[in-house]
């Protein structure tokens, strides 16, 4: 049908002003939304992790792969990397260790940091068994110096650490392992400072029933010691997981307690984080948000939010009890960062930003709070496809 001339001329209005709509909506994004580094290859790329940063204001990261050859059919082994606020508003990216097999091959999760400076992380393979291993990166003279503080895979020790690290006063170090132990279902782990080395003790190994299988996501500490976690398997079956809880004893045995079994609808968790007044949080592959409460003999399971897609990633907490968190997609179809908060006795969510695959893609890693209420975080894709490392103002 030929439009007359009213009606083009209506059409031509309608058109600039959808354009003048997206530009205002782009402009008020890049606002609040910034992309701090993109990953492009032998530097690193796959940067599924998430970010942690130090007084100054530097973010410390890990990308799975390296792109340089060897390790995984060429992938490479991994970097950690530096990134540097500059003074014209940049950041200055620089990688601090590449990783090389020997020393430990695809670390999978962020890092955790020391009040010296010094970073700790796991990797999922390599070291001298080729089963992971748990490492350190501190500062020497004008570059990094990494050590590997133990590798997996002796008699009767757990494998394969790729949920990254928890740390106490002491500066011991714990984390899962998701294979090995006892009867091969994976554990947890303690490392203690020991004179010039580490000792490792394994605190939990699962036995594949009911008490789950496969623990694969960082740990949450409470005042008392007390570590929680997630694994997969368990009362529902493969598809479900459990959300467990480990005290220590004063003859230095470690007990577990199933606070929570999930369902058999892919209901495995990626982790939890506690509050203040020691109710945990998390979220499920399934795409729902959690709250885990504590009562006098038991514990009260909460849906907070359904989302209508996966979740790959943790939660964050800031101090006024808001929970930040990402999508795997939803958006436009490549994720979205979201907020949760509290209004009224019930949850609101809020999407702080939607990937549209150039800015971004795929956000598994997990948000970091920085200053001023500032989160960081990475994609897994997107940008030049290989990830990217960005900060979002709420």
């Amino acid at each position: 049908m030929k439009l007359n001339n009213s009606q083009q001329s209506l059409k031509c209005a309608l058109a600039m002003l959808a354009a003048m709509l997206v530009f205002a909506s782009g402009a008020d994004a890049a606002s609040k939304y910034k992309i701090l580094h993109e990953f492009v290859g032998k530097p690193g790329k796959d940067p599924a992790t998430v970010l942690v940063a130090d007084p100054a204001g530097n973010l410390y990261g890990t990308t799975r792969y390296s792109d340089d050859g060897g390790c995984y059919f060429g992938l490479g082994c991994g970097v950690v990397f530096k990134l540097a606020p500059r003074s014209d508003g940049h950041w200055a990216y620089t990688v601090i260790h590449r990783f090389g097999g020997p020393d430990g091959e695809q670390p999978t999760t962020g890092l955790i940091l020391d009040s010296s400076g010094n970073l700790y992380g796991t990797t999922a393979l390599g070291a001298a068994n080729s089963l992971g291993a748990v490492f350190e990166v501190s500062p020497s003279g004008d570059g990094w110096k990494e050590k590997v503080l133990h590798s997996f895979g002796g008699s009767g020790d757990v494998n394969n650490p790729g949920g990254g690290l928890t740390s106490d006063a002491s500066g011991n170090l714990y984390g899962p392992a998701e294979s090995g132990g006892k009867l091969g279902f994976g554990g947890v782990f303690e490392l203690k400072p020991s004179g010039e080395g580490w000792q490792e003790t394994i605190l939990y190994s699962f036995t594949g029933g009911a008490d789950g299988e496969d623990p694969f996501a960082k740990l949450a500490r409470d005042p008392a010691g007390n570590l929680y976690g997630t694994a997969v398997g368990g009362k529902y079956g493969g598809n479900g997981g459990v959300l467990f809880k480990l005290m220590p004893s004063s003859g230095g045995t470690w007990t577990e307690t199933v606070l929570h079994s999930f369902d058999n609808s892919g209901q495995m968790s990626w982790g939890v984080i506690l509050d203040s007044a020691g109710n945990l949080y998390g979220t499920t592959g399934s795409g729902i948000v959690f709250e885990l409460s504590p009562s006098t003999d038991k514990w009260t399971f909460k849906v907070l939010h359904r989302f209508d897609g996966p979740i790959y990633a943790g939660l964050t907490i800031d101090p006024a009890g808001n929970l930040y968190g990402e999508m795997f997609s939803g958006g436009a179809g490549y994720g979205v960062v979201f907020e949760l908060s509290q209004s009224g006795g019930k949850w609101k969510e809020t999407v702080l930003h939607s990937f549209d695959l150039y800015d971004g893609a795929y956000p598994t890693g997990g948000l970091a709070l920085g200053k001023a209420g500032l989160l960081y975080g990475t994609t897994y894709g997107g940008g030049t496809q290989l990830g990217v490392a960005f900060s979002i103002t709420p």
